[in-house]
């Protein structure tokens, strides 16, 4: 991404790359794309050893991504962390 585009990802583009990581490790596991409740079923048993948004990534039992709520501030065009 930075080699890319010059720049790290923000917060929306870490969720959205750890939630394609698990989808894709859970098609692999069902060993089939064409399956949705067995890939939902397949993510919620899937822990992969690290992620953008946390280490490891997995779901826990209300079926999200634990992770540190993120509070963003625009400044400009740039996306700035508050807090």
């Amino acid at each position: 991404y930075e080699a890319r585009f010059g720049s790290s990802p923000d917060a929306f583009g870490a969720g959205i790359y750890d939630g394609v990581l698990l989808l894709a490790a859970a098609v692999v596991q069902v060993g089939a794309a064409d399956d949705p409740a067995a890939i939902a079923d397949a993510m919620s048993t899937i822990t992969l050893p690290e992620g953008v948004t946390s280490s490891p990534l997995a779901f826990d039992e209300n079926r999200t991504l634990p992770m540190d709520p993120l509070l963003m501030r625009i400044e400009g065009t740039t996306q700035v962390a508050v807090g």
